[in-house]
């Protein structure tokens, strides 16, 4: 639109302001000029602004991957040492401790002096991208110890499928136990600068919904998800093993072992 003003009487004067207008929404209503279309809110247009937003969007997932691991491995450890590797209760629970509790601690306490002190924060958009690039790359070295926890275990199932008992290697446990502390100091030294950036990119209008959308995608796809489907792909494998090997008489260890280790 072009509107166009002048000061006195437009035939007296050729000096012209104009001013382009573009609308933002139906803020007026047709009713009565000049009164506020106060009608319920636009919850899906919200919801469609902020999925657009890739910066909230990718963050809000990124956050929700890191509750997926640390309440899958939480939910997974102790039947998975135990039947795995033979450990008793105590053992076991300090192991978890030592490489979840401590692991996350250093990690949560390592954080702000990357981000904030050597980095330098998020608030301008520079920092923003330094700081999601030093997160994803603490994402793929979480990547890494990942995938070597995933072949010791696939490797130890795969074991006690085959023999039909437990065969413990210490040193796999080891592994383990180092690999899941790193991951958990990782994964908790980037969790506060993916919150604070995830918050400011929903800008001031929408950070309340932002930040309540972020708690929903969290709980749904990271604490509830963490321990359904692991639990269910484990519940799966044991079936499957007995149905396809009827005749075996079955070690319940070795099968209870299979489970937790896939």
């Amino acid at each position: 639109y072009k509107v166009r003003f002048t000061k006195g009487s437009p035939q007296k004067s050729d000096e012209w302001a104009q001013f382009r207008l573009h609308p933002i929404g139906p803020s007026i209503s047709l009713g009565s000029v000049g009164s506020v279309d106060k009608t319920k809110p636009r919850i899906r247009g919200n919801l469609a602004a902020l999925v657009a937003n890739r910066l909230w969007l990718w963050t809000a997932l990124a956050i929700s991957m890191s509750c997926f691991v640390t309440s899958g491995v939480a939910f997974l450890w102790q039947n998975t040492v135990h039947n795995v590797w033979g450990v008793g209760n105590s053992w076991s629970y300090g192991f978890f401790l030592l490489s979840t509790g401590v692991g996350g601690l250093i990690g949560v306490a390592l954080g702000p002096k990357v981000f904030d002190g050597k980095l330098g924060g998020f608030k301008s958009l520079k920092g923003q991208q330094l700081c999601l690039l030093w997160c994803e790359r603490a994402m793929w070295a979480a990547a890494v110890c990942s995938s070597v926890c995933a072949f010791f275990l696939a490797e130890a199932a795969i074991r006690m499928v085959r023999y039909n008992q437990a065969l413990i290697i210490d040193w796999h446990l080891a592994t383990l136990i180092a690999c899941v502390f790193a991951v958990f100091s990782l994964v908790n030294s980037i969790q506060g600068t993916l919150y604070g950036i995830n918050t400011m990119s929903a800008g001031p209008e929408m950070q309340a919904y932002a930040a309540g959308l972020t708690v929903a995608f969290q709980n749904v796809f990271g604490y509830a998800s963490g321990p359904l489907l692991p639990g269910c792909f484990a519940q799966m494998v044991g079936y499957t093993v007995k149905d396809l090997w009827p005749e075996v008489d079955w070690d319940r260890q070795a099968v209870r072992g299979a489970k937790f280790a896939s």
